[in-house]
């Protein structure tokens, strides 16, 4: 019966061993003559003298992720920072384009001036809000501040096509003013060599003139109308202001050179 006992507990120390050598148990040293101890379940957790650990321990409830206190130094909190700026500096950019821009008019000036001290605004109060921010702040500032401002897709464009529009629409007016001298001027040269000329120069003139006049009008008033909450649908309507610009620059070019030969053909020029 004895070395029957002795035999068990070498084969169940034996065991033991085995199995901790393929990592399901740790194998306890057991001394001689000591009875052996129950394995701990394979993969369940560890039961201390404190129990089982639940969803709260001994420092209170568990936060969840996202909604801490402050999400002060957070990787996100610098990426969102990093942007503000450069949207603040943009904004700056913005004001001092509008500031120069003498060709705006007072109405389209002011618009625009507006609508940048209201986004500065929003800007600001963000940069101030972010660093005391929670996570969960923190992404609906993030969404704020696309989403309610706009600062490079509605804004930029706004500002720098509206000033173009405006520069355009002016030079057309002052071309314009010029018609009815350089008509005068076409008449006093009635039978004079290059006289044709003149009157075919002129008629074109008239033409560019109102060609560019017409590639801006309600320009302005159609960009100044968009929201940043339009966007993308208004990324259509600035590619197609955009190209009405251009279009009237053009136009204004042609009508410069047009007035050119107006006066080299009342001066005799023919044109070879």
């Amino acid at each position: 019966m004895q070395r029957n006992g002795h035999l068990r507990r070498t084969i169940a120390v034996t065991s033991l061993a085995a199995a901790a050598a393929v990592g399901m148990v740790a194998a306890p040293t057991v001394a001689a003559g000591a009875s052996t101890p129950p394995a701990p379940p394979v993969g369940g957790p560890p039961q201390g003298p404190q129990g089982p650990q639940g969803p709260q321990g001994p420092q209170g409830p568990a936060t969840a992720p996202g909604t801490g206190p402050s999400a002060s130094g957070s990787v996100l909190e610098q990426r969102l920072l990093h942007q503000l700026q450069l949207r603040s500096t943009q904004l700056a950019n913005l004001s001092k384009e509008v500031s120069a821009a003498t060709a705006l008019t007072p109405g389209d000036q002011g618009a625009l001036e507006q609508k940048l001290a209201t986004t500065t605004t929003s800007i600001n109060g963000l940069l101030q809000a972010v660093p005391t921010d929670t996570r969960a702040q923190l992404r609906v500032a993030a969404r704020t501040m696309v989403v309610q401002n706009r600062v490079f897709a509605v804004l930029t464009p706004q500002v720098y096509e509206v000033i173009a529009s405006d520069t355009v629409a002016g030079q057309a007016a002052a071309l314009a003013s010029e018609e009815a001298a350089l008509q005068a001027q076409v008449t006093a040269d009635q039978g004079q060599v290059g006289y044709r000329n003149a009157v075919a120069y002129d008629g074109a003139f008239v033409r560019s003139v109102s060609a560019a006049q017409a590639g801006t009008a309600r320009v302005s008033a159609t960009l100044l109308a968009q929201v940043p909450q339009d966007y993308p649908r208004d990324r259509g309507v600035f590619v197609r202001s955009n190209r009405q610009i251009l279009g009237a620059a053009e136009a204004l070019a042609r009508a410069s050179y047009d007035k050119t030969l107006i006066a080299l053909a009342t001066n005799g020029y023919t044109g070879s």
